[in-house]
């Protein structure tokens, strides 16, 4: 039996024949995202290859839903700068307060002077 030819739009156009193969190691591979449509010969519509049950389904068991076969960068998601900025001061402030505690710990044990006893003269 021939192996099933399908169809692919990007951006707009109309891509293929390719076989399934193909296909599958593109999705996989996160060439294309699974959100891309895809058609093959006794299909009605052009649907998400995401909904196919050929091309993998749903999210697989024990997937997140991130990451480039799903339409995300492969970089990966994008972290605030003020986030990176708090993240240093947290650990700067944190360093200074470990470095810091141990003369907050010996003023509290260090007997402090009342003041000169009466008999003591200068």
């Amino acid at each position: 039996m021939a192996e099933r030819m399908w169809y692919y739009l990007q951006e707009n156009e109309q891509v293929g024949p390719i076989p399934q193969e193909e296909l599958l190691r593109m999705l996989s591979q996160g060439v294309l995202p699974r959100t891309t449509y895809v058609w093959a010969e006794g299909m009605g519509q052009w649907q998400p290859a995401s909904e196919i049950p050929e091309l993998g389904g749903q999210v697989p068991a024990g997937g997140t839903g991130y990451g480039p076969a799903y339409g995300m960068p492969s970089q990966g998601l994008v972290r605030p700068a003020s986030v990176t900025v708090f993240g240093i001061l947290n650990i700067i402030f944190g360093a200074l307060g470990l470095l810091c505690s141990p003369f907050g710990l010996i003023a509290v044990f260090i007997p402090q002077q009342q003041g000169m006893p009466a008999d003591w003269t200068i």
